[in-house]
């Protein structure tokens, strides 16, 4: 695999910082929601692809390494990132290899992947379009993408805002992107739904803040909450093995990359 390190663009550009990857770093064992979302995709990931292993697998926007443990089981493990603190810390985390790079241009060749994910990262970009297509040339044909971003548009507040997000997505625009992309959408979920009615009120009372400096929501939580809040996202892995939910704070989905290495067209306007 020939991987590339140059990049152009700053990690302003993806809405991230120095101080957000150390955050994720330090809160990688304790937060209830880094580590009940690693344990819903590990289910996810283990139902999707029935154990299957010894692939070539990259964290896109891999942060602080959180997804090490679940991705690297299905083979071996490339780390990209556009900030070099995040390239650091995952070299401490088993990773393959690591490489500083943008998503909207990827240092991998094509048909490259047997699995990319890319959790809480899409949400970031200018241009998600072109990152879903940069993520369907590097995969193999049959290939599978695992996303999760953060979901209703109407939510949207000064936590995202602090966080650098460009969007949220809805079940249906997330679909609609990927087959735009040339992927099969295999699984789409919410989750993270049965805290949503607390997220709301909190969500509403920050608006009534406008004018103060956005800030970010913790990822810990004062005990007992963050004991609960985990408990709550292991009830919801256990309701997703058996069904898609309705609606929650963020989405999960699944895609493959059909079993052709043409690419198709970009749409017009």
């Amino acid at each position: 695999m020939t991987v590339s390190t140059e990049t152009e663009r700053s990690a302003e550009a993806y809405g991230t910082n120095e101080q957000e990857i150390a955050r994720l770093a330090q809160s990688d064992q304790t937060s209830w929601w880094v580590r009940g979302r690693r344990d819903l995709v590990r289910a996810v990931l283990k139902r999707q692809l029935n154990g299957a292993a010894n692939g070539t697998v990259g964290d896109l926007g891999c942060g602080a390494g959180g997804m090490a443990d679940v991705l690297g089981a299905y083979g071996d493990l490339v780390g990209i990132d556009i900030s070099p603190l995040a390239v650091a810390v995952c070299r401490t985390r088993g990773y393959r290899s690591l490489a500083l790079g943008t998503l909207e241009g990827l240092p991998l060749r094509g048909d490259a992947l047997d699995l990319a994910g890319m959790t809480d990262v899409l949400e970031h970009v200018e241009d998600d379009e072109r990152v879903i297509r940069e993520c369907f040339r590097v995969l193999k044909p049959g290939g599978t993408l695992l996303i999760t971003v953060p979901a209703l548009s109407w939510l949207y507040s000064e936590h995202d805002r602090a966080l650098g997000h460009a969007r949220r997505y809805s079940r249906g625009e997330i679909r609609r992107l990927l087959e735009r992309c040339g992927f099969r959408v295999t699984r789409v979920t919410y989750f993270n739904a049965l805290l949503l009615p607390a997220a709301v009120a909190v969500r509403l009372l920050s608006a009534v803040r406008r004018g103060a400096r956005p800030e970010a929501d913790p990822l810990d939580l004062a005990n007992p909450w963050n004991w609960l809040a985990y408990r709550v996202l292991l009830i919801e892995k256990a309701l997703i093995r058996v069904m898609d939910l309705p609606l929650g704070l963020s989405l999960l989905c699944v895609a493959q990359k059909a079993g052709t290495r043409e690419t198709p067209g970009r749409r017009t306007a």
